[in-house]
């Protein structure tokens, strides 16, 4: 069924798509003015929504559709990170393991971003400890974050924890790290925000 929770994203796409605007409408053509008490979903699913949205049309259906396109997405990353750090084997084992949880789909089809954060986070730790590549995986961090903030935000801390037992790494990959999740938050913020330096905000 379509619930509470999706609404307001769902309605946030309907926005972008009619009137550009990643907000909610409280009357017509005008929108509410504080992305801040709006945004539990971040603009990587949102945005996308409404593009869909000004293609399709604006309906439930379109909306779970286009997060079956996540569910598979998500499922082939799945398989693909934990072959590279695992082997094929356990990559099969893992990716029939998840696809057999009711939940993973119960969450993925609605517009809420769990599986999106996931699956974009699971790439981020791919970058770090595959590539060595802390300024795309910051980046990619940075949007699982703002992808589900309430979900996904205290992974933050928690890598940067990891970072601190890698002591003689610690600078250098926490600074590459930053500068690729840089310009995610900061754009994050002027988009929720409308005056992001007042003492209101």
């Amino acid at each position: 069924k379509f619930w509470r929770d999706e609404a307001i994203p769902f309605e946030i796409a309907r926005t972008f798509a009619e009137l550009g605007h990643l907000d909610v409408v409280v009357a017509p053509n005008e929108v509410w003015g504080v992305g801040y008490m709006t945004h539990a979903t971040g603009f990587t699913v949102t945005a996308p929504l409404g593009a869909v949205f000004s293609i399709f049309g604006v309906s439930v259906a379109t909306a779970r559709l286009y997060m079956i396109v996540w569910i598979v997405a998500a499922i082939l990353t799945i398989f693909f990170i934990a072959r590279s750090f695992f082997g094929e084997r356990s990559a099969y084992a893992a990716t029939l393991l998840i696809s057999t949880f009711a939940s993973f789909y119960a969450n993925g089809r609605t517009v809420t971003g769990e599986v999106p954060g996931f699956m974009l986070l699971l790439i981020a730790l791919w970058l770090f400890y595959k590539r060595k590549s802390f300024v795309t995986g910051g980046f990619l961090l940075a949007l699982a974050a703002i992808t589900k903030p309430s979900m996904y935000v205290l992974v933050l801390p928690a890598l940067a924890l990891e970072f601190v037992f890698e002591k003689k790494e610690f600078f250098s990959r926490s600074a590459r790290a930053v500068i690729g999740s840089l310009p995610v938050f900061v754009f994050w913020i002027w988009l929720i925000f409308p005056e992001p330096f007042s003492l209101g905000s």
